[in-house]
């Protein structure tokens, strides 16, 4: 029988001592080494080096200014160019138009939508959003200018599911990336260490926390991974455009109180709809 976290004899002498040595370097990987104060000092220079703008977006609980459809809104109010018709879903029915943003009215450069005045993110709500399929699942429709964009016609029934609010947009505040966006960029033993306070209760991300708690809509910023990461941002090379949270008031949840995140490719274009929940 094989001693307890002693790995079994190998077949070699050099094997054998091969495998001692990955374990006994495993077993130091796994110990608390305290980070040096430089590697400390490093971390925490990069945590704030990585902070991006984020702007949450308020469903609806104040006066817009403008009742029209030329604004942000939740849950419908769509403009498409004169003649252009509600994208269908795999369902086989129309999609429902879940986001409108008008970029003039969010107070950053969105990425991904710097030559964009709107967006409106499309829903099939009977989709396969863990594997979602742009055209499919899911459709954004972008627009360089608003001049010539009317309502959609008659064709197009804001879905029963869903409530149609106006979308009002916060502050831009910096937001922190999530631990597994960020543990891979600084100093091992601080990636390793128990102690992550000076991480999670960073005062800088204080005002992202309160908004992300009480605001489903979240434009830039970093995507707040639930399950953890599914964003290789080396090889995908993609701008995070939004994200969207379950929510109660907006009537419409992702999985077990998840969330949906939207990307760009920065090479072709394309976008890319991600889906993480409980």
């Amino acid at each position: 029988m094989t001693a307890p976290n002693i790995p079994p004899l190998r077949a070699s002498w050099t094997g054998y001592l091969r495998g001692r040595l990955l374990h006994l370097l495993g077993r130091i990987r796994n110990t608390e080494v305290p980070p040096s104060p430089t590697e400390a000092r490093e971390a925490d220079r990069t945590l704030h080096l990585m902070l991006r703008p984020a702007v949450f977006g308020e469903l609806g609980g104040f006066r817009p200014k403008t009742t029209n459809r030329h604004s942000s809104w939740w849950g419908g109010c769509a403009l498409a160019a004169p003649g252009e018709e509600v994208p269908l879903g795999r369902s086989g029915k129309p999609m429902q138009a879940l986001l409108q943003i008008r970029t003039d009215e969010v107070e950053m450069s969105i990425p991904g939508l710097e030559n964009t005045e709107l967006l409106t993110l499309w829903l099939d709500l009977e989709g396969n959003l863990s594997e979602a399929v742009e055209g499919i699942d899911f459709k954004v429709s972008t627009y360089t200018r608003m001049d010539g964009l009317v309502p959609l016609g008659p064709g197009y029934r804001e879905s029963d599911a869903l409530v149609t609010f106006p979308v009002r947009w916060q502050t831009p505040v910096p937001q922190q990336p999530s631990w597994e966006d960020f543990a891979a960029e600084i100093p091992d033993r601080v990636a390793w260490s128990d102690t992550s306070a000076w991480f999670y209760d960073n005062p800088s991300s204080k005002r992202a926390f309160e908004l992300q708690s009480a605001y489903p809509v979240k434009i830039g910023g970093w995507p707040t991974w639930i399950q953890g990461s599914q964003w290789d941002r080396a090889q995908h090379n993609e701008d995070f455009v939004l994200q969207i949270d379950s929510t109660a008031k907006g009537r419409i949840g992702f999985g077990d109180s998840g969330s949906i995140y939207l990307f760009r490719s920065k090479a072709s274009a394309a976008w890319h709809l991600r889906c993480d929940f409980y």
